[in-house]
């Protein structure tokens, strides 16, 4: 999960709408301007809430792809790297890819 500021707006606005803690938490992963574009829609008239905001966020291609991102980001900000041999994403820990088990570049 992508480490984002804890915003006391955000969980007003998950109070307020009575969402559940499997649709809170899936919307707590997106940065601020995506939690923003899903909440801005209306949710007056829904019947389940929590429902309606877990499909918005399925199907918002945009949520995910971020989501992904924000990860690899995250990964290699704090040292990560390619396999040269089958292009898996590493953790910086990792002196052999986990995949194929070729020897980190730099690790000597």
């Amino acid at each position: 999960v992508p480490p984002y500021v804890f915003s006391p707006d955000l969980e007003a606005r998950i109070v307020q709408r009575g969402f559940n803690f499997r649709s809170a938490s899936l919307l707590r992963q997106f940065e601020p301007n995506l939690q923003i574009r899903v909440l801005s829609k209306s949710f007056e008239g829904a019947r389940d809430p929590s429902a309606v905001l877990v499909k918005r966020c399925q199907d918002d291609q945009s949520c995910r792809t971020q989501s992904v991102e924000a990860d690899a980001k995250t990964t290699f900000e704090r040292g990560g790297w390619h396999c040269v041999r089958c292009n898996d994403i590493q953790f910086r820990r990792n002196l052999v890819c986990r995949m194929c088990g070729a020897a980190r570049p730099d690790a000597t």
